[in-house]
């Protein structure tokens, strides 16, 4: 929220998650950020190494904008973070 000594920080673009993350999973995260006024137009991605479709049944009823399986191998970590870099940059428009 750039609050405090984070007053000067750049505007964050784009948030990514994982389902399971300790204390707040990602769908709880997903839920606060989508709550805020503030943060509420901010693209949420669940980058996770859950492939259930539960899982990404469930990220996508609580707003995600999309759910991508983590690659488990290190060519595959680097095509995803490249693919972000487009996602974030290129392809979304903010209103």
């Amino acid at each position: 929220k750039r609050n405090g000594k984070y007053a000067d920080a750049s505007k964050v673009d784009l948030v990514l998650l994982d389902v399971n993350m300790p204390r707040l999973d990602g769908r709880q995260a997903s839920d606060k950020l989508a709550a805020d006024p503030e943060l509420a137009e901010i693209p949420v991605v669940v980058l996770s190494v859950s492939d259930e479709p539960d899982d990404i049944r469930r990220s996508y009823l609580h707003g995600v904008a999309s759910y991508i399986p983590k690659p488990v191998d290190f060519d595959g970590i680097l095509r995803v973070v490249q693919s972000l870099d487009d996602y974030s940059l290129a392809i979304i428009r903010e209103p």
